[in-house]
């Protein structure tokens, strides 16, 4: 075989955005829970800030799916969307942390673990955002997030939830993740040295066993 790359035959193929979520409310349960370590922030008005521990959430809804071939809804593909916030105490009560946190466990049953949370029925308020330098490109960001209302029936995951934790980092979840989020998780503050950069840099340091979550809501 030729591994000449211009007398390759072209396939065509080109990764294809999918339209964003319409505007919108949704049901949605809370999939991904990945600590991002400490990372580093951009300068406000000039002044700079200081690095802030940061998680990401990523939410898969129940109703919105990625299209098949012929333009169908594939039930086995439903649409995750996800953000990162800085992570603050619950008492901090004005934190995008805890707002999060409350539309997923209002009574704090889970008392602030945000471990247990996986698989927690939330509703998605979906807004557009363009972006900055092209105003065509659009986005689908999470506006914000409310409890489901009493009694309403929410489909169950169908993806395997996750939850990553730099205190008991599991490599093979690590490697699970697209290389934009490893990267990131990479350039935390404290990466180096860390348990994570010793087992990716073929160190003998070995990850606690992680017990999976117990979810009382089913």
């Amino acid at each position: 075989m030729s591994l000449n790359a211009k007398k390759l035959a072209s396939t065509n193929s080109k990764f294809q955005r999918p339209d964003p979520v319409a505007v919108g409310t949704y049901p949605a349960r809370l999939v991904q829970v990945i600590d991002l370590g400490v990372q580093p922030r951009r300068p406000y008005k000039g002044e700079p800030k200081d690095p802030i521990q940061m998680i990401r959430c990523t939410y898969e809804l129940t109703t919105e799916f990625m299209k098949d071939e012929d333009g169908n809804d594939d039930t086995t593909r439903p649409r995750w969307i996800s953000e990162d916030f800085p992570f603050y105490s619950l008492n901090a009560d004005r934190a995008k942390s805890t707002q999060r946190y409350l539309a997923l466990d209002p009574t704090l049953h889970m008392e602030g673990d945000w471990e247990m949370m996986v698989g927690l029925p939330v509703a998605l308020t979906i807004v557009h955002n363009a972006k900055k330098d092209d105003p065509s490109i659009v986005y689908s960001n999470i506006g914000s997030t409310s409890p489901i209302m009493s009694g309403m029936q929410v489909a169950e995951l169908v993806n395997e939830a996750t939850v990553f934790s730099l205190d008991r980092p599991d490599v093979t979840v690590f490697h699970s993740f697209p290389e934009f989020l490893q990267e990131k998780i990479k350039g935390n503050e404290n990466f180096e040295g860390s348990t994570l950069a010793a087992m990716l840099h073929g160190g003998t340091v070995a990850a606690p066993v992680q017990e999976p979550a117990v979810n009382p809501f089913g």
